[in-house]
């Protein structure tokens, strides 16, 4: 089972900033509270690409 939340930052706000306020701000209160013991969180759509491009340009780099 799956359930989905869709978070659409300010126009103004980079999408890689809006994924670190989720990851460092909203998640870990959370996480600390118990609410993903049984759960898997994961960003994923944009977000997702967003990560793996710049996994592969960081490659490209140092290569």
């Amino acid at each position: 089972r799956t359930i989905t939340l869709q978070v659409t930052p300010p126009i103004e706000m980079p999408l890689e900033e809006a994924m670190e306020v989720i990851e460092q701000t909203i998640l870990p209160p959370l996480e600390r509270q118990g609410m993903f013991e049984q759960l898997e969180v994961r960003l994923a759509g944009t977000a997702d690409k967003l990560k793996e491009t710049a996994r592969v340009l960081a490659i490209d780099f140092v290569l």
